[in-house]
């Protein structure tokens, strides 16, 4: 069913009101006339008219304070400006103060103000249409966002392993994921960066993450291989993303991963020495048949192990060490919250995202 555009005119001669409400086709158009600003503005509340015409000259409310009001209460009609020749003075004042598209001098002739009335209401219905996509957009954003915070899992609190984390992502969505699991007493885990930011690289997150539930990361550089293999970005080299996997084992403490070009772990003791771990690796994607290591280490109880994508570091781990040595707290607990409030205080250029493992 074609939509009728929605015309109202403001004039406080009828006949003029008459004359124009002639030109406009029944068919094509929805007319309705008023005789003063005040129905104007009624009309206006009461309905969504894709175009004022108005008057200039009229008692009371003249059109300059009628279109100036209705372009900050009802910004989505378009206005036209009716003026006689000896209104001229009183143009450069309409064009400071409303939103008007085109003037039309009285007398007019019905074919030229027809003709503009056309294009000032194509001009509107495609405005209306892109608004509406965009606030279509926004509601899938805004869904996209939350179903990529359903997908961060809950922090384990236990007498044996805690583990907290952080997610921001520097627009509405991200690239960074990461995700964990607890299985026969091993903390199987990932983090992942894809590059670039915004729905695309969060849509490519979705896929790997898709890929990567369920996984076995007993055996980290087997995983990251194959992943390698399976995402090499031969015609677009500038695409990539970093990842970080391995498993910890609750008991013994031993730490086994994998770096593919996720930023060096840290390992935070309780004496506030820090340890970097592994050497880097390089990310997925990029080199065709790339190898890659294991390492692994223990993580005593009270260490705090930090894993992080490159957005938490900001230009680089100094900054984040230089946070963490600079910290006067007793506890990994206290150290956590102060980590987060001093990313988060910092601008959000990139997604930044963080796991925190305590024994």
């Amino acid at each position: 069913m074609e939509v009728r555009p929605k015309i109202l005119i403001v004039d406080d001669e009828i006949n003029i009101r008459r004359a124009l409400g002639r030109v406009f086709p029944s068919k094509k158009y929805l007319v309705k006339s008023v005789a003063n600003g005040a129905e104007a503005l009624f009309a206006l509340s009461n309905d969504d008219f894709n175009l004022v015409i108005s008057d200039l000259k009229m008692p009371g409310m003249n059109g300059i304070d009628l279109l100036s009001l209705a372009r900050d209460k009802y910004p989505r009609a378009s206005q036209i400006l009716l003026s006689g020749n000896a209104d001229i003075d009183d143009l450069d004042s309409a064009i400071s103060t409303c939103n008007i598209q085109y003037f039309v001098s009285k007398p007019w002739r019905n074919s030229d103000l027809l003709t503009k009335v056309e294009a000032v209401i194509n001009e509107n219905m495609l405005l209306r249409q892109k608004q509406s996509e965009s606030d279509h957009m926004q509601d899938e954003l805004i869904a996209a966002t939350a179903m990529q915070q359903s997908l961060l899992p809950d922090p384990i609190v236990s007498q044996s392993l805690n583990v907290d984390s952080l997610y921001e992502a520097c627009v509405r969505l991200g690239g960074d994921a990461f995700n964990y699991e607890l299985r026969d007493q091993k903390l199987h885990f990932y983090m992942i960066d894809v590059v670039g930011h915004g729905a695309a690289a969060a849509m490519e997150s979705f896929a790997l993450q898709h890929l990567l539930a369920r996984v076995d990361f007993s055996e980290p550089d087997q995983v990251t291989k194959k992943m390698n293999n399976n995402y090499m970005y031969l015609r677009d080299p500038m695409r990539y993303f970093t990842m970080l996997s391995g498993t910890f084992d609750i008991e013994s403490g031993v730490l086994r991963f994998c770096q593919a070009g996720h930023p060096s772990p840290l390992l935070v003791k309780p004496n506030d020495e820090i340890e970097v771990l592994g050497d880097g690796g390089y990310p997925v994607g990029m080199i065709s048949d790339a190898s890659y290591d294991v390492t692994e280490t223990t993580v005593n109880k009270e260490d705090l192990l930090l894993m992080f994508s490159d957005g938490l570091a900001e230009q680089g781990c100094e900054n984040l060490k230089t946070c963490l040595t600079s910290f006067d707290g007793l506890n990994s607990e206290d150290l956590i919250a102060h980590i987060i409030s001093w990313r988060l205080s910092r601008l959000i250029d990139d997604d930044v995202s963080a796991l925190f493992l305590r024994r």
